[in-house]
């Protein structure tokens, strides 16, 4: 998404102005390249700062109600829905389909929504089985799914050159 529209909330997803990267002494840059201007006003806000690299892995899934998790290739060519109160729910449906599952069902709220008994009614009707993210579960209560089975996909920040990032990162400390 890199710094999209430009505008922060509500307007836009940035929580603070593109400027105050300034005073950012680095810069991740994560999931994919960013564009032309973006880059431009990298370069012109935070000309110093360090830039790094980073990609989001899905590592596993476990149960909403816990106990042990699943490889995220346990979801190849299972249908499953997407349960989402993200800001960009689509990104979880490419993340699902690119590990071979098949969205058939989705339900997604708002960024940050209150999930409440209601918003839950009737998930197995739609689909077995359920996919929500790691900022989602804390806020579902697993007697709320009903017979539903809601997994948890778990997501890891694979940061590249991690050594040299380190070595920055401990530099700085010192």
């Amino acid at each position: 998404i890199g710094l999209a529209n430009g505008w922060v909330l509500p307007r836009g997803p940035l929580r603070e102005p593109v400027e105050a990267v300034r005073w950012a002494p680095a810069v991740g840059v994560v999931d994919g390249e960013l564009r032309p201007g973006e880059e431009e006003a990298l370069a012109r806000f935070a000309p110093g700062a360090y830039r790094f690299r980073a990609r989001r892995k899905p590592v596993g899934l476990r149960a909403l109600a816990g106990g042990p998790a699943q490889g995220p290739g346990w979801l190849r060519g299972r249908s499953v829905g997407l349960l989402a109160g993200i800001a960009r729910p689509a990104a979880l449906r490419r993340t699902l389909e690119s590990l071979g599952a098949r969205v058939v069902a989705e339900r997604s709220f708002r960024d940050h929504h209150r999930y409440r008994p209601a918003d839950l009614a009737g998930l197995a009707r739609e689909a077995e089985l359920w996919v929500t993210s790691e900022k989602d579960a804390p806020k579902i209560h697993p007697a709320w799914v009903g017979p539903a089975d809601v997994r948890v996909l778990a997501i890891e920040l694979e940061v590249a050159d991690e050594p040299t990032v380190l070595d920055w990162i401990e530099a700085r400390l010192r």
